[in-house]
Formats: C-alpha cells, structure tokens, sequence
C-alpha cells in the first residue's frame, strides 16, 4: 500500500542521491525498515523518514521523493528535516554547506513550495551546541488527540574507551570453522556486538537488524507495531 509499493530500484535511487547504499532490512504489517550504509531508511504506507550520517547528501532526495509519490498518486503534506550543528561543517557537501544554505535550497524546490509554506528555525544557544529544524506543514488534523506521532533523539559524546571497544570488529573471532561465509561472519558479529552492549535489552520485543562494521562503527534498526528505533 502507499509508499511500500515503491521498487527497490526506486528505493536505490533515492538513497543514491543522498549518497548512500541499502545493506539489509526487515519488515512487519505496518512499514519497513532498511540499514543503509550511513544510518536508516523507514518507509510506511504514507509516509518516509530517512536519516543520514557522515557527509551524505539528504536533502538532495526531496525532488525524487516528490516525483515517485506522484507515480503512485500522493501529494507531500509534510516535510520535516532537522540535524544538529555539525562538528566539521567544511567536509559537508552541497547543499550542506550552511544552514542558510539548506534553506535556499528546499525554497527553490518549486514543486514542494508551491504545495507547502515551510519555516526554518534555530533550537538552543548558537554559540555551543545547538539543533536545525525546517518544517514545512499542509497536513489537515481533525482533531488534536489524533496527533500521536512522538520521536526522541538522544546523542552521546565521548563515549567511554572501554565501551567503545564493544563496537571494534576485531574484538570479535573474524571467522567461526572454514565453511563461515564473510557475510554471515559479519550478521554473526553483529548481533555480538547488540548482545555486548545490552542493546537487544533496549528494544525488548522487537525485530532487531544490526550491522557492525569495519574497522569501528555499528547501526541499528528496530520495529516493533508501528515504532521503530
């Protein structure tokens, strides 16, 4: 139904513009999940959040989020993007460069502008630390109870040594007997390092897609009902 009827090349697309790549999934009856190589892809029937790390390009997938949604007979509604202030700003590709910059690049969407009035705004003290949001609103809500959408972002920073260390690939055996594929040595170590970490016991419940990578780094998807983490 809705968006999940979109192809995976469709899917491959719109995660090529924001310069990164599909690794695995899972679903359930209400939406699917995907890892991707910098963060996560959530599609559901009637609506896409995807979230990007690194030096990716996500606000490069609007145009291409808006055409294949009239492929398929939808009209944006609703767009929200925000991020923190970015701790090397100058690696940052177009139209990252600046927050200003990602304003003026969502204001000369025509296709999106035409439908929605959308505002940028600043959360917290521009000398240190501080959060970037662009909403842009034309959903119709009947009554206020029915808006029960709630997402909580938590960011950590200098993790400690001995914890990081859960999440370094060769602190894990690299290959279980010779007939262990690469592949399964890494969906292995994956869900090693889930278990390490006590993540699996964050999500009680929940179908749980993990992916380690090399030569440190771990990512994470997990659905349960509707919610994902």
């Amino acid at each position: 139904v809705g968006l999940r009827t979109l192809s995976r090349p469709d899917l491959d697309r719109i995660c090529a513009r924001a310069r990164c790549t599909i690794l695995s999934s899972v679903s359930n009856r209400y939406l699917d999940a995907y890892v991707l190589s910098e963060s996560s892809l959530f599609v559901y029937p009637y609506m896409v959040v995807l979230k990007t790390c690194g030096t990716t390009t996500l606000l490069r997938c609007v145009a291409v989020l808006i055409e294949l949604g009239r492929k398929i007979g939808l009209e944006i509604d609703w767009l929200g993007y925000n991020r923190k202030n970015f701790s090397f700003p100058g690696d940052q590709m177009f139209p990252h460069g600046s927050f200003h910059q990602e304003m003026e690049y969502l204001y000369s969407h025509r296709n999106l502008c035409e439908r929605l009035n959308g505002n940028g705004y600043t959360l917290g003290p521009v000398t240190s630390d501080h959060w970037f949001v662009f909403v842009a609103d034309h959903t119709k809500r009947y009554a206020e109870d029915n808006d029960t959408d709630r997402v909580l972002n938590i960011m950590m920073f200098d993790i400690d040594e001995t914890v990081a260390k859960k999440f370094y690939y060769d602190q894990y055996e690299a290959r279980i007997g010779p007939d262990e594929t690469e592949e399964e040595a890494t969906k292995r170590i994956s869900m090693e390092q889930t278990k390490s970490a006590g993540i699996d016991q964050l999500v009680p419940g929940a179908s749980i897609d993990p992916r380690a990578f090399e030569p440190c780094g771990y990512s994470m998807n997990a659905i349960l009902f509707r919610s994902y983490s």
